[in-house]
C-alpha cells in the first residue's frame, strides 16, 4: 500500500521541520551561514514549485516560512549563548 500526503501535508510537515532546520543553522559557522540560508529557501522553494505552487503564491509561501526559520535561528542562538551546553563532567 501506498502512502500519499497531501499538498497541505507536505507544507505542514516542512513546517514542522523549520525548528530543526533552523537549529542546525544556527550551529554552522558564520561564514557559511548565509549559503546555509540560501540552500534552505531553494529546497522550500522547489518543495513549493513541486507541488504545483505558481512562483508569485510560492515565493509568498517562502517568504512566510524563510522568516519563521530566521526567528527560530536567532532565537536557539540567543538560548546558546544565555546557557551555553555544558560538556560532560
Amino acid at each position: 500500500m501506498t502512502f500519499i500526503m497531501s499538498d497541505d501535508e507536505v507544507l505542514s510537515v516542512a513546517i514542522a521541520g523549520v525548528p530543526k532546520v533552523a537549529e542546525f543553522i544556527a550551529g554552522v559557522p558564520m561564514e557559511h551561514r548565509s549559503r546555509a540560508l540560501d540552500a534552505a529557501e531553494q529546497s522550500y522553494l522547489q518543495t513549493a514549485h513541486t507541488l504545483g505552487y505558481q512562483d508569485a503564491e510560492a515565493l509568498q509561501w517562502v517568504s512566510a516560512v524563510m522568516a519563521r526559520l530566521r526567528l527560530d535561528e536567532s532565537d536557539y542562538k540567543l538560548r546558546m549563548f544565555v546557557s551555553p551546553p555544558t560538556s560532560p563532567s
